[in-house]
């Protein structure tokens, strides 16, 4: 990441609770390749679609 990109201010909404929050922190590093190869996402470049995958849920516990 660039030092020009993290000055960006960001307009995310902020999260319902802590575990979102720290879950949100956790991927907002991670590329959508990355989460595909873990098997948190399955990412439908055609459509430009992402979805949970089935180990999504139960990777968010940790």
């Amino acid at each position: 990441m660039s030092e020009k990109s993290r000055d960006v201010p960001r307009d995310d909404p902020p999260s319902v609770d802590e575990d979102t929050a720290k879950l949100r922190l956790r991927l907002n590093h991670l590329s959508l390749l990355e989460l595909e190869d873990r098997g948190l996402v399955k990412w439908d470049r055609d459509k430009d679609v992402v979805r949970k995958a089935p180990n999504f849920d139960e990777n968010q516990r940790r």
